[in-house]
């Protein structure tokens, strides 16, 4: 496809798991080799997490909004609450 490689390299398209073992495997590389100029990740500490009670409401929310059929109503309530956090 023509302008592929410029879609991967403007970060346009992602390249999925698949694609870059398929890589590495033809150039005969380790997958980890793609990514060794980049940042590492820092892992939050445990004190850094939300408090469980937090973690309850967030999962009732979640299966409150499962149960909502109307494909459209789900995105407006999520849209009311993106703007309430913003």
């Amino acid at each position: 496809m023509p302008g592929s490689i410029e879609a991967f390299q403007n970060g346009g398209r992602p390249l999925g798991a698949s694609l870059l073992f398929s890589l590495g495997c033809e150039l005969r590389v380790p997958v980890d080799c793609f990514f060794e100029d980049a940042p590492s990740l820092s892992v939050a500490p445990l004190t850094a997490l939300p408090p469980r009670d937090t973690i309850d409401d967030a999962e009732r929310f979640l299966d409150a909004l499962n149960k909502v059929d109307d494909a459209n109503l789900k995105l407006d309530i999520l849209g009311l609450l993106k703007a309430a956090g913003d």
